[in-house]
């Protein structure tokens, strides 16, 4: 079967190269059971005459001593310029992906951890910035797809010795069903996501970096060497009392997502109860 949004994505990363990848910090055990809010915003570089943004505002509701209900809000902004670069006022499109609901579960001194939820159909229609925005983040391509509903679960296994090293890896399935493609029928569409991260917790900031990427399992035409999406990500982070701001940098390591020489991730975190 064929992917109407793979292709896309695909048709997008071809008129980019023609025309010349805040969330990932692990938690610390004093804030796995406050609630946060946290807005993340990613600009991507890239030689085009569009420039593009998008962000996720993120709400954990601490809703049990070890569980996390999370709802996510993905958001796109596209603009274009004419080609001595200033703004052309005829081309903006701002857009809102599809919204996020989960549940997390971690418990405090455990290494291990899971989170599951689905990606509901909340986008009506197909922006052009929604493209743009499945190679910025790889980790939440499903946040940009018309008629899509996407289940997605991993499980994790998390270590932190008394120095301060955390280590994180996470692995889980996502499965896309697209309620109409181009044949006028119904698809779904296998995916396996994984991420191993190391950070470093001092006093007040940590630093980290790490491997992101996701596997295509469902399109047999695809070479198996290009089934496989990867970045490489570094961060690092502030705390200051109930805030934490943060920055991360991505770089692509597939060729595929070589179209950005990076994205920026400015993030803000703010947390309440217990």
């Amino acid at each position: 079967m064929r992917l109407r949004f793979i292709d896309g994505v695909v048709l997008i990363a071809q008129i980019l190269v023609a025309v010349s990848s805040a969330q990932a910090q692990p938690l610390s055990d004093d804030n796995l059971n406050k609630n946060s809010l946290n807005f993340s915003y990613f600009r991507p570089y890239v030689m085009s005459q569009y420039a593009f943004w998008e962000s996720f505002t993120t709400l954990d509701i601490a809703t049990a001593k070890d569980f996390k209900v999370k709802i996510v809000v993905p958001y796109s902004h596209i603009t274009q310029y004419d080609e001595f670069g200033y703004y052309n006022s005829g081309y903006s499109e701002s857009a809102t992906g599809n919204i996020y609901l989960g549940l997390e579960g971690v418990k405090r001194n455990s290494r291990l951890f899971y989170e599951c939820g689905l990606s509901l159909p909340t986008s009506d229609e197909e922006a052009w910035a929604f493209s743009y925005g499945t190679i910025t983040d790889i980790s939440r391509m499903e946040a940009y797809g018309s008629d899509l509903t996407a289940f997605r679960g991993s499980i994790g296994f998390r270590s932190q010795n008394t120095d301060g090293l955390v280590k994180l890896f996470k692995i889980g399935p996502s499965i896309w069903h697209m309620s109409s493609n181009s044949s006028g029928s119904d698809s779904d569409e296998y995916f396996v996501n994984y991420s191993a991260q190391f950070w470093y917790y001092a006093n007040v900031w940590d630093i980290g970096l790490g491997v992101t990427g996701i596997g295509i399992l469902s399109e047999d035409q695809i070479l198996y060497q290009n089934r496989f999406l990867n970045r490489f990500e570094v961060g690092m982070g502030l705390k200051a009392g109930h805030f934490r701001p943060g920055c991360n940098i991505y770089l692509p390591l597939s060729h595929e997502l070589e179209v950005t020489n990076y994205v920026l991730v400015l993030n803000m975190t703010a947390y309440f109860g217990e």
